[in-house]
């Protein structure tokens, strides 16, 4: 009986230590992860939010990102980017966003600006991971 109390605990701690990630993350998450050369060690998932924003950092009583898939896709926004942009919250904990003038094509000159992840900004990418490396 001991035995499996002291198994049944454990199973407890060690599923704890658990990241849930959304399949449909999974792909651009490791990118990410590789080329900013972190390791993701929270949840990340999709889901709804109330309001405007389409994702969230949640630093407390658990660090995890909730994506809210909907508002990206009809926003014509791009979930790297949006993911990217959470990633600079909680992972290089950016507590505020830049608000910085666009880039010609409209698209922000630094990832953690508030608003516009378009899918064409896409292509400024090493620049906005370039950012948050050197953070």
């Amino acid at each position: 009986m001991k035995n499996k109390i002291t198994l049944l605990i454990l199973s407890i701690i060690t599923s704890c230590g658990d990241v849930g990630i959304s399949p449909e993350l999974q792909e651009d998450l490791s990118y990410l992860e590789e080329a900013l050369g972190i390791s993701v060690s929270y949840d990340m998932r999709i889901g709804p939010l109330d309001g405007a924003a389409a994702a969230r950092c949640y630093r407390y009583p658990v660090k995890r990102v909730v994506i809210d898939i909907e508002k990206i896709k009809a926003a014509g926004d791009s979930l790297r980017l949006v993911m990217l942009h959470e990633i600079g919250h909680c992972s290089f904990d950016v507590r505020g966003h830049e608000e910085t003038s666009l880039k010609e094509v409209g698209c922000p000159t630094h990832i953690m600006e508030s608003s516009n992840k378009q899918i064409r900004c896409e292509k400024y990418i090493g620049q906005y991971i370039s950012q948050l490396k050197n953070n």
